[in-house]
């Protein structure tokens, strides 16, 4: 059953996923691989670092999540950079998964999480170099990611980037 009420974003608070020992037995994705990854693989990827999860809690309950790494685009992959990387490559933001739960479907949890990555490698590019965010999409959600405001990477069907330096 789809909860379609917008989520006042103000509500919902951000968790590492070690800060807090959360259930996540209720989390129930659309796609089953990103709920079994939240509840068989994000805490082994985050303890190894090889991707952040970030939980995304309302109401005491896990409603999404989002997990990031570091990672890099070749220049030659956008006409935009070729002009200005003076190196290789860009660095950048990977966004590995998104997801949430099938219950708030249409709330905009989806885009409040997307807009929280987004802020994220803004502050993360004041530290370091981060100038992009990456993602591989489902082919069902290059149309949500385009809205957003992600381009199509060269030669790649479900591969998108982002230009924090807009945002920022």
């Amino acid at each position: 059953m789809a909860n379609n009420s917008i989520i006042d974003p103000s509500e919902i608070e951000v968790h590492s996923f070690t800060t807090e020992n959360f259930n996540l037995e209720e989390f129930e994705c659309e796609k089953e691989r990103f709920t079994e990854y939240l509840k068989k693989e994000a805490k082994i990827d985050h303890s190894l670092g090889i991707g952040r999860v970030f939980l995304f809690v309302y109401q005491s309950k896990v409603v999404g999540f989002a997990t990031v790494a570091m990672s890099q685009l070749p220049k030659e992959k956008h006409e935009k950079f070729e002009a200005i990387a003076t190196h290789g490559n860009v660095p950048g933001l990977l966004l590995g998964q998104l997801a949430r739960d099938v219950k708030y479907s249409k709330s905009g949890l989806g885009k409040h999480i997307l807009d929280w990555t987004v802020n994220h490698a803004i502050e993360l590019s004041e530290r370091v170099g981060c100038r992009i965010i990456i993602v591989k999409s489902d082919e069902d959600k290059i149309d949500w990611y385009k809205g957003y405001g992600f381009i199509s990477i060269k030669n790649s069907k479900d591969k998108l980037f982002y230009d924090i330096l807009k945002q920022s």
